[in-house]
Parts: C-alpha cells; sequence; structure tokens
C-alpha cells in the first residue's frame, strides 16, 4: 500500500475521478460538470494504491486562514472497513502539520461520522441535507 499526492490530470487522478463517480456520484445519479473537474486543479489531490490500482482518494482545498478542508473522500466498496481511509486520512493529516495547517473541515455524510469521529473530529452545528443525503459540518484542529 502507498499513500501518496499525485497531480491534477494524472493518470492516478483519472483512477480516483473513476473511484470517486463509483462511490459518491453514480450512486446518487449525480455527474461531474466540466466546472466540477476544472475547480479540482486547485486541489491536492491524495490516493491510496494498492497493486497499482487506486483503491482510496480524498481532496484537499485551501481556504485560507491555515484551514483546508477535506472533501471527495471515498473507499472503494471491496476495500471499506479494512483500514485504507483510516490510513489515507492519518497521511491527510501528518501532510497538514508538516504543512501550517490549523484545522481541516469536511462535510461529512451522515454515515461517514462515526469514521471521522474515530479520528477526533468535531460536529459542529445540525445535520444539513447536501446532494440530497444528511451532512454534517465537522472539524479537527491540527497540531503541528
Amino acid at each position: 500500500m502507498n499513500v501518496k499526492i499525485v497531480s491534477y490530470k494524472s493518470v492516478e487522478y483519472y483512477q480516483a475521478l473513476a473511484l470517486r463517480d463509483l462511490v459518491l456520484r453514480a450512486p446518487l445519479g449525480l455527474i461531474f460538470s466540466t466546472q466540477d473537474l476544472q475547480s479540482e486543479e486547485e486541489c491536492i489531490h491524495f490516493v491510496v494504491e494498492l497493486d497499482d490500482v487506486i483503491i482510496a482518494t480524498a481532496q484537499m482545498v485551501d481556504l485560507a486562514n491555515s484551514s483546508f478542508k477535506m472533501r471527495q473522500v471515498a473507499v472503494h466498496p471491496n476495500f471499506q472497513g479494512l483500514g485504507y481511509g483510516n490510513e489515507m486520512v492519518a497521511f491527510i493529516e501528518n501532510w497538514a502539520a508538516s504543512n501550517a495547517v490549523e484545522r481541516i473541515i469536511l462535510h461529512a455524510r451522515e454515515t461517514a461520522c462515526d469514521f471521522y469521529l474515530r479520528r477526533d473530529y468535531s460536529i459542529l452545528g445540525e445535520k444539513f441535507i447536501e446532494v440530497g443525503i444528511p451532512h454534517y459540518f465537522m472539524e479537527k484542529r491540527i497540531s503541528s
């Protein structure tokens, strides 16, 4: 297993995009728009690679003021519950600490809240609907 940062529009990026479509978009009947994909040029793209296959992915978006938003977190269904998502988020948090990021925020699907709570993220505010499903605003303070 290898957790790493990949470049926008690289082969790994497109593999991660296909994974995000499979896990996050297609089940909700959503597709990526050209505008969605163009905005990803500004993201930092993280992947977990196993035997040359991308099995997990996430993005980080710089919000300024030492805050980043983690988004588009996906683990291939065949690899969920095996610790790969946890390894990827730990890698991202270590990257954040090394880059003077003070806070990571995210919009967690209700079904993923327990995962983030186990990693010491806090729920801020009430449940809300995004892309037609319940989410919570969460954050974690990062110490360097």
